[in-house]
């Protein structure tokens, strides 16, 4: 059985060393894909925004960058098991 697109973007993540990696990573996956990866400009505020990432319709966010990556890949994570347990028990 291929691969979900999903799991295939975070084998892809897995590879990524650095933060740049990471960065260029998620904003590829979203120009190629057609997702949303919202990065407030440096002069807003720290505390007055959020960095959102929206890719193969599960949603990411956070207060930083990586916080917001981090938390794309969790809930993608948690969406890959809920799927395999799924087919499983069909």
């Amino acid at each position: 059985m291929p691969r979900s697109p999903i799991a295939e973007f975070i084998a892809r993540l897995e590879c990524a060393q650095t933060a740049e990696e990471k960065h260029d990573a998620f904003m590829a996956e979203a120009i190629e894909t057609g997702g949303f990866y919202a990065i407030p400009r440096e002069q807003a505020a720290p505390a007055s925004y959020m960095v959102e990432i929206h890719l193969h319709g599960i949603f990411g966010y956070g207060r930083s960058e990586a916080e917001a990556q981090r938390s794309w890949a969790r809930t993608a994570q948690r969406h890959l098991e809920t799927l395999e347990t799924q087919d499983r028990a069909a």
